[in-house]
């Protein structure tokens, strides 16, 4: 499967740094919170980056205005259906993220991954409360994801193993729970990288 529309829900400290990781290089993004008002505040924090960027001599006005076009934002779940995968981002509460997984997979197509940004919650229990649970992976991301480095400076684990749901192209590659990575890897058709210890 190809991977060129990127979903994020939430756009808060998190998300609208998942955004800007992808729309770097050239993803297309829906990012999507309840709020316009958050939508507004992640779209102007994702804007300072990339003028921070300008102004430190490693982006340019192109790039930026180009960066920014990859960028729609919606308070509609619906919209999220056009995306390949979608990665939530919402605050670190278990039922928060189940709500909201179940509300969106309903809109998506049945090949479209779901992916949970989370360092604390079991993947695997999210994905189970889920009608989808083989389409479901994680991809952790450190704050802040996009940096103000040469098109970002990605701060993701590599000791865990390695999931390439178009994690790969936006930097470096994401890490992942374990104990699912035998079906993410499986998922990307990549060969499990898990370290033996």
């Amino acid at each position: 499967m190809s991977i060129k529309t990127v979903g994020i829900i939430g756009a808060g400290t998190m998300g609208n740094g998942i955004a800007q990781a992808f729309t770097a290089k050239g993803f297309d993004v829906i990012m999507q919170d309840i709020a316009d008002t958050a939508l507004q505040k992640g779209l102007a924090t994702i804007t300072g980056s990339l003028d921070r960027q300008i102004k430190k001599g490693t982006l340019t006005e192109d790039a930026k205005q180009a960066a920014l076009k990859h960028i729609c934002t919606t308070t509609h779940v619906s919209d999220l259906a056009k995306a390949d995968i979608v990665i939530e981002a919402a605050t670190e509460n278990e039922s928060v993220k189940i709500k909201i997984l179940q509300g969106v997979e309903a809109v998506l197509r049945p090949e479209t991954i779901i992916a949970t940004n989370t360092s604390s919650l079991s993947i695997t229990k999210l994905a189970a409360a889920t009608k989808r649970p083989a389409q479901m992976v994680g991809m952790h991301f450190f704050q802040s994801c996009a940096d103000d480095g040469p098109g970002g400076d990605y701060s993701w684990p590599s000791d865990i193993g390695q999931h390439r749901a178009g994690g790969h192209r936006s930097g470096q590659s994401p890490g992942q729970d374990p104990h699912r990575c035998e079906k993410q890897c499986r998922v990307c058709g990549e060969p499990n990288s898990v370290p033996d210890d």
